[in-house]
């Protein structure tokens, strides 16, 4: 039996296709993230549950787009809803909502949804390189150290 929670989202993601003329795929997917950073500071400026039902939405419409192009599923979690491609189970909703905030201009829609799609042979190649090291990624905040971009020589 399908959950409520499920069924929301699936609706959510028809409306944010027909709303922006897009279809369920890595170009429907740059077009919302190109939308959103030419006004992010409308989106920014918008109370946190106004962004939790943008994230819902949009990220909605991503968890559809990884579920008809990486044969993925909708799974419910403890930290909320996902989609499980393969072994993993990644969570749409939580990444659009780091997207639509202050420091969201770091993180990527697409990239996220990339990745995601090809996550489980990134992990399988890691696992078979004995010669893998870990790498210590870090946030683009910390390396820019509160500076805006365009003002690196300072």
């Amino acid at each position: 039996m399908i959950s409520e929670l499920i069924k929301h989202a699936t609706r959510f993601a028809e409306s944010i296709k027909k709303e922006f003329g897009i279809n369920y795929d890595l170009k429907g997917i740059q077009f919302i993230e190109k939308h959103i950073n030419e006004n992010r500071d409308s989106y920014e400026s918008k109370s946190d549950k106004e962004k939790r039902y943008n994230s819902y939405k949009i990220g909605s419409f991503i968890g559809v787009c990884m579920i008809k192009n990486f044969n993925g599923f909708w799974t419910e979690k403890e930290n909320g809803l996902g989609v499980q491609i393969k072994d993993h189970v990644v969570f749409p909703i939580q990444k659009t909502y780091k997207f639509l905030n202050e420091d969201g201009i770091f993180e990527s829609l697409s990239s996220f949804y990339e990745i995601s799609g090809v996550l489980d042979r990134i992990l399988e190649k890691k696992a078979n390189n004995p010669d893998n090291r870990d790498i210590t990624i870090l946030q683009a905040k910390k390396v820019m150290k509160s500076k805006n971009w365009w003002e690196f020589w300072k």
